[in-house]
């Protein structure tokens, strides 16, 4: 829900899918190497999308200053709370439904489509006012 963390998932879960990927290619599992290296190839992707924020950890000499992503949309706090309210949710709908896939589903979709219903309205209305 929120995109303030991507960039460290990304980084934690590197060498674990590289562990995982050495592991199935040392031992024969049937297409689980097609699977696992596209897990692979996926999070290098992610490390290159997030090289700038990266850079400074790996080059020595840096005498450029990284700037934080100016996308609103990103940084809006309200995927902070609707990432707990879908946590809270998620607890409570186990405890009731007993983990019924399709509804829960249902519900984490339309708790994504109505926080982008809120941002794009908040939106709107900041634009009025400037």
């Amino acid at each position: 829900m929120t995109q303030r963390y991507a960039t460290l998932g990304a980084v934690v879960f590197f060498p674990i899918i590289l562990n995982i990927f050495v592991i199935t290619i040392s031992y024969y599992f049937a297409g689980t190497p097609i699977i696992t290296g596209l897990l692979l190839l996926a999070n290098i992707f992610l490390l290159l999308w997030d090289y700038r924020r990266l850079a400074p950890l790996v080059k020595l000499d840096q005498n450029e200053i990284v700037c934080n992503s100016n996308d609103n949309i990103a940084n809006n706090v309200l995927w902070t709370y609707l990432g707990i309210l879908l946590f809270f949710t998620t607890v409570v709908y186990i405890i009731i439904y007993d983990r019924n896939p399709i509804l829960w589903f249902l519900i984490c979709v339309s708790l994504g489509l109505s926080g982008l219903i809120i941002y794009n309205v908040g939106q709107r209305q900041i634009n009025r006012i400037k």
